[in-house]
């Protein structure tokens, strides 16, 4: 059965949070033959994602992180999540002009997300110390740490070399790829990749 309400739960993490959409592709590539379109999946099966995502049991693909480029926290830039759609920039840079010198602010317009720098990177700090505190016009707004940003491209993909003695060349795809060569220069590769989420 669909449920439009779960779906427009998912469609809005998937807007306005990375970490939870990391987290959704992960989960339907486990268990859900990679379909990332929430309406490719009945009212259980959603209501179980929200749950374990409560719970905090879902694991982040580690190809994922690499793909779309999420990496280790950074210390230097805040995210800040489930912000109104129509809130205004100066908004924001009120809120949190009260914790600190802001270095940048790029608010995301429509979308409900924005993300923030400081003079200083231990104001963050500061601020995720009262993460379940943080309200604007009496709404809680989700603040955390941006992912450090490693990939490049469109579609992320990748192709792994390998060399041989004598001469042997390999290639691989998605994934890297491993060569081997014999002494007439003959070589094999074998690359290792994902299907491609949509």
């Amino acid at each position: 059965m669909i449920d439009e309400t779960l779906i427009n739960q998912v469609k809005e993490l998937q807007r306005t949070d990375p970490d939870a959409k990391l987290k959704w592709m992960s989960f339907t590539y486990e268990s859900g033959n990679n379909k990332h379109d929430p309406r490719a999946h009945d009212a259980s099966y959603l209501q179980e994602f929200f749950d374990k995502l409560e719970a905090d049991q879902i694991t982040i693909d580690p190809w994922f992180e690499q793909k779309f480029g999420m990496g280790e926290p950074s210390k230097k830039e805040l995210f800040v999540g489930r912000l109104p759609k129509d809130i205004e920039e100066y908004e924001v840079q009120a809120y949190f002009s009260e914790w600190g010198e802001i270095e940048n602010l790029t608010l995301k317009e429509g979308k409900g997300y924005a993300f923030l720098t400081f003079t200083d990177p231990t104001i963050i700090d500061s601020i995720l110390q009262h993460k379940d505190d943080h309200k604007i016009r009496d709404d809680w707004i989700d603040c955390k740490r941006t992912a450090s940003r490693k990939g490049k491209g469109k579609d992320g993909d990748r192709k792994g070399k390998g060399k041989g003695k004598d001469g042997g060349k390999g290639k691989g795809g998605d994934r890297g790829g491993k060569g081997k060569g014999d002494g007439k220069g003959k070589g094999k590769g074998k690359g290792k990749g994902r299907p491609q989420p949509y």
